[in-house]
C-alpha cells in the first residue's frame, strides 16, 4: 500500500485504537483479555503522558489503517507492536510501518515479543531481517 502517513497517537484516538484493541484477530494474539472501554481509554491517557512509550497510528487517504507502539527500555532497545486493522492486512502495510520504525530508530535495537501462534507477525519480522533469538517457556495454572 503506497503513500501511509505516520503521526503521534492523541486523544481522538481512542475509538479507532479501541476497535483495532477488541478485534477477534488482534484480541487472540495479545496477552490477556480485549479490555473495557474505561480500561481503554485510562490506557491510552496513560500512554500518551508515558516518556518512554511512543503510539503512532498509520494514515492512508487521511483514514487510519495501523498502529505502531514503541516501548522504550533504558538499555537502548525497544519493543515494537504493529496492528494493523483487519480490512488493510496482506497489503504490505505492516512491512512499511515495520520499515518506518526501522528507519525512524536507527539507534536503538527494535524487537518484538510474538506469539508462536501469531504466523502473519512473525513472517513479518522474519522478512524485515529480524532473527528470532530465544523461546519463552511458561505453564499456566489451571
Amino acid at each position: 500500500m503506497a503513500s501511509l502517513a505516520f503521526r503521534r497517537a492523541d486523544a481522538d484516538d481512542a475509538w479507532f485504537l479501541f476497535q483495532l484493541r477488541t478485534d477477534p484477530v488482534t484480541a487472540a494474539m495479545s496477552p490477556g483479555p480485549p479490555p473495557s472501554w474505561e480500561t481503554h481509554c485510562a490506557w491510552l491517557t496513560h500512554t500518551l503522558e508515558d516518556a518512554t512509550r511512543e503510539l503512532w497510528i498509520v494514515e492512508h487517504a487521511a483514514l487510519p489503517v495501523a498502529t505502531a507502539r514503541v516501548d522504550r527500555g533504558p538499555d537502548q532497545t525497544a519493543v515494537v507492536s504493529i496492528t494493523v486493522a483487519p480490512e488493510h492486512r496482506r497489503q504490505g502495510v505492516g512491512m512499511a510501518v515495520l520499515a518506518f520504525l526501522t528507519q525512524s530508530y536507527p539507534d536503538v535495537t527494535l524487537v518484538a515479543e510474538i506469539r508462536p501462534e501469531n504466523l502473519a507477525s512473525r513472517r513479518l519480522f522474519v522478512r524485515s531481517g529480524y532473527v528470532p533469538i530465544m523461546m519463552r517457556y511458561e505453564r499456566r495454572s489451571g
